[in-house]
């Protein structure tokens, strides 16, 4: 009985002397695994508070929050977007924002946004330019316009 009491107490002094020497290690591995846990809680927050389908074509004024991030390009594009949308319906699928002419005009207080849309079917294309003048103090559209027409499309027969 004396050796297993030896052989126990033998055990619980080297792990004790192994726990001493690897305590650094083991104080290590905590506060990695504390900083991810940390990491995971705020990215999960983040992505519940600013949900990325709020960000879609749809613009809603009443969700956003001015006083903490004021009015800006990217908003100016949202609205002129949504515009399109509802004016020129569903169909254009593809915007892209024409970041040569999309700009702030400071003399008369608007933001001016320039989209390209198109569509692309069997037998047409239609590209348009849409121009959208935007007021950041009504957040509204003041102008709109588009210009473009359906083209006929290319195609190849060889038979």
């Amino acid at each position: 009985m004396s050796s297993t009491v030896t052989y126990i107490s033998n055990i619980a002094g080297s792990l004790a002397a192994a726990l001493k020497r690897n305590k650094q290690a083991v104080w290590v591995i905590s506060v990695m695994f504390l900083l991810l846990v940390a990491t995971c809680a705020a990215t999960i927050f983040f992505v519940h508070k600013y949900d990325p389908s709020k960000f879609n074509d749809t613009f809603n004024l009443s969700e956003r929050d001015y006083s903490l991030n004021p009015f800006g390009i990217n908003d100016a594009i949202a609205i002129c977007r949504t515009e399109a949308v509802v004016k020129l319906g569903s169909q254009f699928k593809h915007t892209i924002v024409d970041d040569l002419s999309t700009r702030v005009d400071t003399t008369r207080g608007i933001y001016l946004v320039v989209l390209k849309a198109s569509t692309v079917t069997s037998n047409m294309n239609d590209q348009r330019l849409i121009y959208c003048h935007v007021d950041p103090k009504d957040y509204i559209v003041s102008y709109f316009k588009t210009h473009g027409a359906k083209r006929r499309q290319f195609t190849l027969s060889f038979f």
